[in-house]
């Protein structure tokens, strides 16, 4: 993988290869306010970061699956009692974060009337159909062209076109999604409760005159921090900023060409994802590009399933540092016993990496 798409590869960060920090970096960090992996110092109590430093460790202790899953696929042990890196957030945001709206914008279904409330003009791909089993596909839309989903699924799609694939083969592909019982996708939270449907869409022609098929905008802190342009149809990609600009890729050889259209594109994106993101700290809003325009996606609570690195740090960086926790749903709502001290403190980390009072 080249570029600057988001890929797993290693973080940019200062690694250490014990399970938990070392005794000199609890020191370190207790004195100076050092959170694992990164130098930015902040200004907190010595209350507030032993608290964040104890979360860490019972964190790592707890979930010890979840810190080697990240240290495979990124190479770096992540710290997400007190988080700072990209990774390290959406970690966090697995752990704590049981925002309602999470598990409306995962829900293909419900998230097609969150889009619509909040963006009216933004178009979607036609429904077809919605259903309780495979079996029950009409038959003209079994003969397709349509692309068939599960409300509660990642990656399980289907394209229905002469009837194939067949209905069994679908209704056994999909049988451990459909149901109240739903996709109890490892750590994601916001899978869990939905109550597993299939359904039908339109399919579209993406892409096309050297346009990409797909654009993620990463909104965080109240703006677009960056938009990702991909062709999945030739693996090809470019990351710009909200002005539609490039940002700088260390293979030019693999990136999607630059034109005023695509940049036209992207300011759109950037726009219309505000409003779709605006109750979130940080959300990956998805648009469709077809030769009329954009069509409304996916909202994506976890990223690439919470391990999504970026070849060009800077990029990851400057999401997660737009990212302020204070707007998630965990900090915003009171808190009792041990999880209040922890919100106090992390708040208070929060406010002191933005140079703002707690």
């Amino acid at each position: 993988m080249t570029g600057n798409r988001p890929v797993k590869t290693p973080h940019q960060t200062i690694r250490t290869s014990r399970w938990f920090p070392t005794p000199d970096s609890w020191r370190t960090g207790l004195e100076s306010g050092y959170s694992c992996g990164v130098s930015t110092p902040t200004t907190i109590s010595r209350k507030h970061r032993a608290i964040l430093w104890l979360a860490a460790f019972c964190i790592a202790v707890l979930n010890p699956l979840m810190m080697v899953r990240h240290r495979q696929k990124l190479g770096s042990w992540p710290n997400a009692g007190w988080p700072r890196s990209f990774t390290e957030k959406l970690m966090w945001r697995k752990l704590f974060d049981r925002n309602p709206s999470f598990v409306t914008v995962t829900d293909k279904l419900t998230a097609r009337s969150y889009v619509a409330e909040r963006a009216p003009v933004l178009p979607q791909a036609r429904l077809l159909w919605v259903g309780d089993s495979a079996r029950d596909i009409p038959d003209d839309v079994m003969a397709g062209p349509a692309i068939l989903k599960t409300s509660n699924g990642s990656g399980v799609n289907f394209i229905l076109k002469n009837g194939r694939p067949e209905r069994e083969a679908i209704a056994r592909a999909t049988r451990h999604l459909v149901g109240p019982a739903g996709n109890r996708r490892r750590e994601e939270w916001a899978y869990w409760p939905i109550h597993g449907r299939l359904l039908a869409e339109e399919l579209l022609q993406l892409g096309g005159g050297g346009l990409p098929t797909d654009l993620k905008v990463y909104v965080a802190g109240g703006r677009a921090c960056c938009i990702w342009a991909s062709n999945k149809a030739t693996d090809i990609f470019l990351t710009l900023r909200a002005d539609g600009t490039p940002l700088p890729d260390p293979d030019p050889q693999a990136v999607l060409t630059w034109s005023e259209q695509l940049a036209e594109l992207v300011r759109d994106a950037a726009a219309q994802a505000l409003p779709l993101a605006a109750e979130f700290d940080m959300m990956h809003v998805d648009f469709l590009v077809t030769a009329s325009g954009l069509l409304a996606g996916e909202l994506t609570v976890y990223t690439a399933g919470g391990f999504e690195g970026w070849q060009n740090p800077e990029i990851a960086a400057d999401i997660a540092d737009a990212w302020d926790l204070r707007r998630s749903w965990f900090l915003r709502q009171p808190g009792t016993g041990m999880f209040a001290l922890y919100a106090e403190a992390l708040a208070a980390a929060e406010a002191s990496r933005l140079g703002l009072q707690p």
